[in-house]
């Protein structure tokens, strides 16, 4: 009887090991190898294509020897987390619990426990990774989008997603690796044309993300992050003439963002129409009062057109044009753009 009533309290204190562990804010609970299958093990973030060897087995001579489990630490680059519990609980269902109950900890517990459930289950995955960004684990992010792309191979959502977390994180050469696979799923996917070139321009490649910017503007004519940045590749190739038509059309897609007009204005200065230049600063500061690079750009433009203005002032004589000039001398930081604040703004990101 002793022996009846020790297995069952054993088999309680199993079952309920997984529900305490959910609460776990700290998510510290030691985690505790299963008889499942491995969860996905993301190598590098530039390791897009399929990884055959997601379920390996172990082989060896010890292979089919019977063993208690043991603990097992979960590796770096392991998105699903091994734990025990009933096969009937659904984890992704106590995701939204924990998140009811202001619990972000614990919600990514749960999701990573689905994803060690089910490997092949995009959707787990995809919680991974929107969980991760919100608590800021950036390498938890990266390795569950990923895991989400191996799980889902003809669907571009989260090659896209890690395209731009890796522009974040300034890592040009991976984002353009996971942009180019995205481009392979969807071909005509303006937003991976896009993103493509984003990471040329952050790789100062200049020519190529000329090509991705034109082609993300013929594949969707309404995106104004690809007109934006195609005119601000052809300010930085020191073509500002070229940069007026997509810089305008930008401004017209995105009235509300006050970085394009920044560079709108850069651009008709550059093209010497000094007063299309100032509206576009006006128009920048209008929407964003704190935006520092235009209000510089207006103010430098302002002072240029006050010496011309006195240089040229018809009702002063030559002399005493002379004098003004001499007596309230610009210097020759005040005459120049200033820096930064005469560059245009860097690139957009997508919404």
């Amino acid at each position: 009887m002793m022996r009846r009533i020790r297995a069952a309290a054993l088999a309680a204190v199993v079952l309920s090991g997984c529900e305490t562990a959910s609460v776990d804010r700290a998510g510290s609970a030691t985690p505790v190898a299963a008889p499942n299958p491995p969860a996905a093990r993301i190598e590098s973030t530039k390791a897009i294509a399929p990884d055959p060897a997601l379920s390996a087995a172990k082989t060896g001579p010890d292979a089919g020897a019977t063993r208690a489990p043991q603990p097992k630490p979960i590796a770096a680059g392991e998105v699903g987390l091994t734990h025990e519990c009933s096969g009937s609980v659904n984890h992704l269902a106590r995701v939204q619990e924990r998140l009811a109950a202001q619990d972000a900890q614990g919600a990514l517990l749960e999701a990573r426990r689905a994803a060690f459930d089910d490997p092949g289950n995009p959707a787990a995955f995809a919680r991974v990774a929107d969980l991760a960004g919100r608590l800021h684990d950036r390498a938890l992010t990266r390795s569950a989008l990923e895991a989400m792309a191996k799980a889902s191979p003809a669907d571009a959502t989260a090659l896209l997603k890690l395209a731009r977390v890796l522009l974040r994180e300034k890592d040009g050469a991976g984002a353009l690796i996971a942009a180019a696979e995205a481009q392979r799923r969807e071909p005509s996917s303006a937003d991976a044309q896009h993103l493509s070139g984003r990471a040329n321009l952050m790789l100062h490649r200049l020519d190529d993300a000329i090509l991705d910017f034109v082609t993300a503007t013929r594949l969707d004519p309404t995106h104004g992050f690809a007109f934006n940045n195609l005119g601000l590749c052809y300010l930085l190739a020191a073509k500002p003439e070229r940069a007026v038509a997509p810089l305008e059309k930008a401004a017209t897609l995105l009235p509300e963002v006050a970085f394009v007009h920044n560079n709108l204005g850069i651009a008709y200065e550059r093209s010497d129409q000094k007063a299309e230049a100032r509206e576009e600063y006006s128009k920048a500061l209008e929407l964003d009062p704190s935006y520092v690079k235009a209000a510089v750009n207006k103010a430098r433009l302002s002072a240029l057109a006050a010496a011309d203005e006195i240089a040229v002032d018809p009702s002063s004589s030559a002399e005493d044009a002379a004098s003004d000039v001499l007596a309230t001398p610009a210097s020759e930081d005040e005459s120049k753009p200033q820096g930064a604040a005469g560059a245009p703004a860097g690139p957009g990101e997508t919404p």
